[in-house]
């Protein structure tokens, strides 16, 4: 983006610089619309002009990640920075502080005013953020590139599991892992136990809610107490699951006195409201 302007400002510079034109996962040649680029260039306020319709850029693998030292750092960038890294160990890895966090990359200036901030995931653990700053009709920008860490405890799985199969207390382990560095949320153990895999899960690996189906609220051949409430009456029956099901969904189950097939919905407590009774 540095080539847009022959000789930027510093500030001009730290603009475009913070353009995001998109994320290329491969090197080589690409053509793009100049008036892309034109519309980008307005949310930041600037008027940029190209005397072509299309634009061919080339895209070349990336630098391996150099962390800066803090003091090559103003203080003032360190602040913004910190205050990013807390926010993305809240909000992606639902930590209450980052493990360690650290600057790539900045560019940009920092001024009183309205803090707006967006961030994105670039690769494990690497994260770009835009802070905006707004003070009336003045707006200034900072871009950051950062590695954040942030451990947590986590399931891992100590045998492969094939699909399908249900996953057992003894299949899983505790390991401390950076959670910034996976994809996919971590599963507890209240999702975990008893749960199935949905593809095979191989030895080591992390155990996510996506990997997994999780245990139902309520399993074939389990006791349970169902009701029926009616004006001034209010009955309840134990009856035997029939089948598996999830707080809400509608199960048959049989009443282990009569022997009468009744149906009903799964309530929160794990009760049985009943619907109908099954001729």
């Amino acid at each position: 983006m540095f080539n847009i302007v022959r000789n930027p400002s510093k500030d001009l510079e730290g603009i475009l610089s913070s353009i995001v034109v998109g994320y290329y996962y491969q090197e080589g040649t690409y053509t793009i619309l100049s008036s892309y680029i034109e519309n980008l260039a307005k949310r930041k306020g600037l008027q940029l002009t190209f005397e072509s319709s299309k634009i061919t850029i080339k895209v070349k693998k990336a630098a391996t990640n150099v962390v800066l030292k803090s003091q090559e750092i103003p203080k003032d960038v360190l602040n913004e920075a910190s205050y990013v890294a807390f926010k993305i160990a809240s909000e992606v890895a639902l930590c209450s502080t980052p493990s360690s966090w650290s600057i790539l990359s900045y560019s940009g200036k920092i001024s009183e005013g309205k803090r707006k901030v967006r961030y994105i995931k670039i690769g494990k653990g690497i994260f770009s953020a835009f802070i905006t700053y707004e003070n009336g009709k003045e707006r200034s920008f900072l871009s950051l590139k950062l590695k954040v860490m942030c451990y947590k405890t986590v399931l891992v799985l100590k045998k492969s599991v094939f699909y399908g199969e249900t996953i057992y207390p003894d299949d899983l382990e505790f390991k401390k892992i950076d959670v910034l560095e996976i994809l996919g949320t971590p599963a507890s153990t209240q999702d975990a136990y008893y749960s199935k895999a949905k593809r095979t899960l191989k030895i080591g690996e992390i155990l996510t809610l996506d990997s997994i189906k999780r245990k139902p609220d309520a399993v074939k051949g389990e006791i349970l107490v169902a009701y029926a409430a009616l004006p001034g009456i209010y009955v309840t029956v134990m009856v035997e699951a029939l089948q598996d099901g999830y707080i809400g969904d509608t199960i048959r189950v049989k009443n282990l006195t009569s022997g009468k097939i009744l149906k009903g919905v799964l309530q929160k407590d794990k009760r049985v409201k009943i619907l109908e009774v099954e001729r």
